[in-house]
């Protein structure tokens, strides 16, 4: 969901986009696979450190360093108890997108420092998403 909503902002905006994952896991080739099809460039960090659209980065234990360097921060999980990363983000006034499932409600403030969408609903999140690399900016 998140490379089709990152798909979907480039292709409607003229503001420069720098997107990373972090993290990794048996899905990667598949993701890779994704991005081709999308025609989004990106680089694997531990093998091809340049710069691209998107980086994937693999596992950090700094994670809080990826954090200081964001300006949005997106969640696109299918299934999620209390994320602490979106608590981490919330902490350092990062405004943040999100599929609304689990405890994230519980977590975030819905439209004043989160947007939420339906796991499903790639439409809306890429919306919120686009809306905040244009510069709109949530209640913090």
């Amino acid at each position: 969901m998140f490379l089709e909503a990152l798909h979907n902002v480039l292709v409607k905006t003229t503001k420069k986009v720098r997107a990373f994952i972090i993290g990794d896991g048996e899905e990667l080739q598949n993701l890779f696979a994704k991005c081709n099809d999308l025609k989004i460039d990106y680089t694997y960090f531990p093998d091809a450190q340049r710069k691209a659209t998107l980086t994937f980065t693999s596992w950090m234990r700094d994670a809080e360093r990826a954090l200081a360097g964001s300006d949005i921060i997106a969640l696109t999980s299918l299934n999620e108890g209390t994320p602490v990363s979106l608590i981490e983000a919330q902490a350092a006034r990062k405004p943040i997108v999100s599929t609304n499932l689990g405890g994230i409600e519980n977590v975030v403030l819905k439209n004043e420092t989160a947007f939420l969408s339906e796991s499903d609903d790639v439409n809306t999140f890429s919306s919120q998403l686009l809306s905040l690399v244009e510069g709109r900016t949530l209640k913090k």
